[in-house]
């Protein structure tokens, strides 16, 4: 099976979503819209693969734990034409939009595709998962790059369990040559944090790559 794009959106929640993110009269309109678009990727009972998460609470849906204002969006397809397909259906995407008001503002957002080059779906179902943007300096090599993250992701991939770490992914990003994206799911944030600051070798790794890219870390609950 080919690996999926996964779609984040990013924008300030409402008011009424801060209040009560697990709110499903909030949610449920958007899930039931994207039930009906072609190239979802779908969960074992069918409920579409979609989070609008923020992080300090371990369900579905939260904020951002860095600023608790952030929405995350998170959405698996086929492939990015298949999120290119519902953009295209006018009524459809209106819809979406619509929807969308009660959770976060449209006019406000910020999207961005990976395509990842392993599952990506334990670390986006991890009771925490952190998203690291990673942006290369110019003039640095790019394979370089993609070697360390790559050295990263497996590095978390072998920890033992009661690292915290559950599994990670990463993958370019579909719209900019020069950024890729590293998911790691985690147990908790503490558990990332306290991992790191005791791995020396995973030190080494991040400030090599902090040596010739920029990095972005957050946290979000998406599972």
């Amino acid at each position: 099976m080919a690996l999926p794009t996964v779609e984040f959106v990013i924008a300030p929640s409402t008011e009424a979503f801060r209040a009560n993110p697990r709110d499903a009269a909030l949610t449920e309109p958007i899930l039931e819209i994207m039930k009906t678009c072609e190239g979802m990727i779908r969960l074992a009972h069918l409920r579409p693969l979609i989070y609008v998460a923020f992080a300090f609470s371990s369900t579905t849906f939260g904020l951002q734990h860095e600023d608790k204002t952030s929405a995350y969006c998170a959405v698996v397809w086929h492939s990015l034409g298949d999120h290119k397909a519902l953009m295209n259906d006018s009524v459809k995407h209106m819809k979406v939009g619509e929807a969308l008001q009660a959770i976060l503002d449209p006019m406000a957002i910020t999207m961005f595709h990976c395509a990842f080059n392993s599952e990506p779906y334990k670390a986006l179902q991890a009771p925490v998962t952190e998203i690291i943007t990673i942006t290369l300096h110019e003039g640095e090599s790019k394979d370089t790059l993609e070697e360390l993250v790559e050295e990263l992701a497996h590095a978390a991939n072998i920890s033992p369990p009661e690292s915290g770490a559950v599994s990670a992914a990463w993958g370019p990003s579909t719209e900019k040559d020069d950024v890729f994206f590293l998911m790691i799911g985690w147990t908790s944030v503490e558990a990332h944090y306290t991992l790191v600051k005791a791995w020396p070798e995973v030190l080494a790794i991040i400030e090599r790559i902090k040596a010739i890219a920029t990095v972005e870390v957050k946290h979000v609950a998406l599972a």
